[in-house]
């Protein structure tokens, strides 16, 4: 491949994609991605970002008594604080594009659309998918093999035992998530027996099938295993390899483990409130008792909580009731008429007060069946070295297509570096162990 044809596709790409900043993929299907700012922090790809953090408020204060009266100013007693310590994790994705598109797509402007725009728009999703899988579960996986009477019950016709059924594994209710495995036939994975760092995978496989309703993916081998239950699932050379994403950020700061190099144990405001809906459906009610648990621990503006889209549905039955009846539910919900109209046709977000706060519950498929993340409107951020881009780290500027060895074409890459991170985890809320099934009418 001549260096001239090169020059010419690195061109028309950078007209026709990234004259608009189209290099920066933030698609509607990927909530975090899209709602989460990137406000970088390191030029360099991998480095230790830090951020400071206050764990208490100002004390310096005087009471000063009656006008005239003189008083001794107290000594100033300064917020505490602490240094966070965020590490960035990057990664790559990468396409080739055989001979005969490249051959089309030099032939002008539009006729590299037509050859190259599904290649292109495919490489910019996946990596979409991809982005917003470890910004909700980086350091938790893609999902756990189901236990109990779910390892070795019939779903679909097909019988399980002991988490799996021919090459078939079923994936725990509460721990599967429906976008997380769309598309996902000739993913490479990794299985795991525990979550520990450093503990190494016992099963490297790749996904030849799945079934989104009855929450199985089948693999192309099961490596002899004869027991599956319980192991975590990742995409291969992901583990220890990624930084936290949401759901471990709010389980891990409600705990006594240190997260981002801060210890929660003794530092309060570094606590995320936890409701276990205790294998019930998840409510209007219970969702306004949680919320107003992180009101008291510091929320004072807008709540996003996003929820699995069944367990969505499973509160429209409730809201239709509480809106019709006019009860005496303790949140007060507010629709336009215009909202009603989308509502009853299937709209993707609910609008409602507690406690003074702005609460909007959100469908959303990358959500885990089993839990309810609430996100503090503007507390989340996206540190690192790069937000999504086509030029890579090292590579010379505006240079995009790259020279194949030994394969007749092309490769097209791109690129992130980034973390999740907050600095008000007092202010966020994580609901857990709500049942999965839809409640009848």
């Amino acid at each position: 491949m001549s260096l001239d044809t090169i020059s010419t596709l690195d061109n028309y790409f950078k007209e026709q994609y990234l004259k608009d900043g189209l290099q920066k993929v933030m698609p509607d299907y990927a909530p975090l991605m899209s709602s989460v700012p990137f406000v970088g922090g390191s030029e360099k790809a991998g480095s230790e970002l830090v951020f400071p953090i206050l764990t208490s408020r100002e004390h310096g204060f005087t009471a000063l008594g009656q006008i005239g009266q003189q008083n001794s100013l107290r000594t100033a007693t300064v917020a505490q604080s602490r240094q966070a310590r965020v590490k960035s994790f990057g990664f790559m994705g990468r396409t080739q594009i055989d001979n005969l598109s490249i051959s089309r797509a030099v032939e002008g402007s539009q006729s590299f659309i037509d050859a190259l725009q599904y290649k292109i728009q495919n490489l910019q999703e996946s990596f979409a998918v991809v982005n917003e899988v470890m910004l909700s579960y980086g350091q938790e996986g893609l999902g756990v093999v189901a236990t109990g009477a779910e390892a070795a019950g019939t779903y679909g016709g097909t019988i399980f035992s002991n988490g799996f059924s021919g090459t078939k594994v079923k994936i725990a209710a509460k721990h599967f998530a429906d976008h997380v495995w769309i598309g996902s036939e000739g993913m490479p994975v990794e299985m795991f027996a525990t979550n520990a760092v450093g503990v190494v995978s016992v099963l490297n496989a790749s996904i030849i099938n799945y079934d989104i309703e009855n929450e199985w993916i089948e693999l192309d081998t099961l490596g002899g295993l004869s027991d599956v239950r319980g192991y975590f699932i990742y995409r291969a050379g992901f583990k220890d390899n990624e930084g936290p994403g949401l759901l471990r950020i709010l389980k891990q700061s409600a705990s006594s483990a240190s997260l981002f190099d801060v210890a929660s144990s003794n530092t309060p405001l570094w606590r995320t409130s936890q409701y276990d809906v205790a294998d019930q459906y998840l409510s209007f009610e219970m969702i306004a008792d949680g919320v107003s648990r992180a009101v008291g621990r510091g929320l004072a503006s807008r709540l996003v909580l996003h929820v699995h889209p069944q367990v969505f549905a499973g509160l429209m039955p409730d809201f239709n009731t509480i809106k019709a009846s006019g009860s005496d539910f303790k949140s007060r919900m507010f629709t336009t008429a215009a909202e009603t109209k989308q509502l009853e046709a299937g709209m993707v977000g609910l609008k409602f007060y507690v406690g003074g706060v702005e609460l909007d519950v959100v469908a959303n498929p990358f959500v885990r069946k089993g839990f309810a993340m609430g996100v503090a409107d503007g507390e989340l951020k996206r540190a690192g070295s790069s937000d999504i881009t086509y030029d890579i780290p090292g590579e010379q500027t505006a240079r995009y297509f790259h020279r194949l060895e030994n394969v007749a074409g092309l490769e097209l890459r791109i690129f992130a570096d980034q973390t999740l991170f907050s600095r008000s985890l007092n202010k966020f809320i994580l609901f857990s162990n709500c049942k999965t099934d839809l409640p009848s009418a």
